[in-house]
């Protein structure tokens, strides 16, 4: 019997690496077709890691084979197991891949996006984003450049919380991207300055304490917060 599907069925994923490596494609395929059907999540896991596997389920998917279709109906079914496959497709940057895979969920195109952000493909983005607010939030606590200004240019509006969020997670670049385009600056710049300095972000609260115009007692204030 084959050696690849018994290991694949035993759901042992040290068993499965073993057997699995240098396996033809003919196997490899069957035996991700096997851990899916059975439910094993880290099996799964580490075969979607695999160029091989994505690769597959692009192809089969996109010519609605008859393996792509299960694959995609049994991914549909995991939640965890589908967002490992499109996590992987963001990473590769495979837009028809990320676009066939979260028309079975869109749930899980809210729990990626994050990590597309990361990525900083836009029209992987655009296609996992259901509202531009959301989607900022995200952008910001990730970090990319690239996504923010994508969304300002789109005509997102900028809001307190999407400041506080680069803020927050020390993206000093962001936060003066996000800046000039605040609804209300005041209350943006002092909420802001307390998560920089709550958070250790020294670099995002010396610039927004450069160019605010606080009361007198602002310091001690801040002081207060952190210690709280």
């Amino acid at each position: 019997m084959n050696r690849v599907l018994n290991a694949c069925r035993s759901g042992i994923l040290d068993t499965i690496k073993e057997e699995v490596d240098g396996s033809s494609d003919g196997d490899f395929h069957e035996g991700f077709l096997t851990v899916c059907s059975r439910g094993f999540d880290d099996a799964v896991a580490w075969f979607v890691e695999s160029p091989r596997v994505t690769r597959y389920i692009a192809h089969s998917g996109v010519d609605n084979a008859r393996n792509g279709k299960v694959i995609l109906a049994i991914l549909a079914k995991h939640e965890n197991l589908l967002k490992y496959a499109v996590d992987r497709a963001c990473v590769l940057g495979d837009e028809e891949l990320v676009r066939t895979l979260c028309e079975k969920n869109r749930r899980v195109a809210q729990l990626c996006i994050l990590g597309a952000c990361k990525t900083g493909n836009t029209a992987i983005v655009d296609i996992l984003a259901d509202d531009m607010q959301s989607t900022m939030q995200y952008a910001c606590e990730a970090g990319n450049e690239v996504i923010v200004k994508h969304l300002i240019d789109s005509g997102c509006e900028v809001h307190d919380s999407h400041f506080i969020r680069a803020c927050e997670h020390g993206h000093l670049a962001i936060a003066k991207m996000l800046h000039p385009h605040l609804l209300d600056y005041v209350i943006s710049e002092y909420s802001g300055l307390k998560i920089a300095v709550k958070n250790k972000h020294e670099d995002i609260a010396r610039w927004l304490y450069s160019i605010g115009e606080y009361p007198y007692d602002t310091f001690f204030d801040i002081c207060m917060y952190v210690l709280k």
